[in-house]
């Protein structure tokens, strides 16, 4: 396999890139070194060309193909060594983003935890308590279905932040209720939920009075 000096001057390019769509510019150079090497031969049918035609031919009952060439073997070390300069060259990206991802997943799970909760109480009739444990980074809902001021195992769910590692979580208050109408009173006018992950920065989520749950980038208050 021989790479023609455009078709390197390119790859270079498209590896030399730092932005969200780095890896995928990895591996579109990756296409363009494989696919187009295979197709600089254009129309030629000389000395050297490699047959893609393909005939059956049966031998004792067993049917093989022939005609048609394969890879050698510095095809497949070439192949290797360049997906593994790749995949070399794209992990630190990845690395990168990985904090941001389990931030974001974070909060997802948050925002529907929360839902959970008002949707709870809108449909059973009755208050849904949140409870947000900083330390255990656990957010917590809470429902008395039988009636008797007790919290069984089967009225509690658990949302436990631990899987998000390096995920912290803060809140302007501990707990807050969700009523049967789905509107939600706590300590504060609002409830205000702080993610933090190392260098992916913040996101917030706020439980507001009328039981609106959403998620934010930006401090809101």
């Amino acid at each position: 396999m021989s790479l023609s000096r455009d078709r390197v001057t390119k790859t270079c390019k498209l590896l030399v890139v730092d932005d969200d769509k780095t890896i995928l510019r990895l591996f579109a150079a990756a296409l363009v070194v494989f696919d187009g090497d295979h197709r600089d031969d254009g129309g030629y049918q000389g000395p050297g060309r490699r047959q893609s035609g393909m005939s059956y031919e049966r031998h004792n009952g067993w049917v093989s193909a022939t005609g048609r060439s394969g890879f050698t073997l510095v095809d497949l070390m070439i192949a290797v060594t360049v997906m593994g300069l790749i995949a070399f060259m794209a992990m630190p990206a990845i690395v990168k983003k990985m904090p941001e991802r389990r931030l974001e997943g974070a909060v997802s799970a948050v925002v529907a935890q929360l839902r959970t909760a008002r949707e709870q109480a809108r449909s059973e009739s009755r208050a849904v308590v949140v409870e947000i444990d900083a330390r255990a980074r656990c957010v917590t809902l809470k429902s008395d279905r039988n009636g008797n001021n007790v919290y069984e195992t089967d009225e509690t769910t658990a949302l436990d932040l631990q899987s998000f590692t390096g995920v912290e979580i803060f809140a302007n208050a501990t707990n807050g209720v969700f009523h049967a109408r789905g509107e939600f009173h706590c300590n504060a006018s609002s409830l205000k939920i702080v993610l933090k992950a190392g260098n992916a920065g913040e996101r917030f989520v706020y439980v507001f009075p009328g039981g609106h749950v959403e998620s934010s980038r930006d401090s809101l208050f």
